[in-house]
């Protein structure tokens, strides 16, 4: 894990997080619920699938592994964090709550 700090690693998946969560917004552009869910959960997809494949395709190679995993833990800790970020701001009612009339 130490290697992948000099690495392009870290800043890729933080690419790949980001904008897989910003694409997933655009699909419910219209409706703020569905933008939501669909941009929190574009976010959080594929880590298991990933998984999979190192260990069975690639032989569970240390090399594929630990970007692998280094990966997993981005693609888990980002999307919470937008998620916590957004229960904060609706609690402070900086957000607008969503109901029938505004949706």
């Amino acid at each position: 894990m130490v290697a992948l700090l000099g690495s392009w690693v870290i800043v890729a998946a933080l690419i790949i997080v980001v904008i897989s969560t910003v694409l997933g917004m655009l699909v419910g552009i219209k409706d703020p619920t569905t933008r939501l869910t669909t941009g929190l959960v574009s976010g959080m997809r594929f880590t298991s699938l990933g998984m999979i494949v190192i260990g069975n395709q690639l032989s569970s190679n240390p090399g594929y592994l630990a970007a692998g995993i280094t990966y997993a833990l981005i693609d888990f800790i980002v999307p919470m964090f937008f998620a916590i970020e957004i229960g904060r701001r609706a609690a402070a009612g900086t957000a607008a709550p969503v109901t029938e009339a505004n949706a």
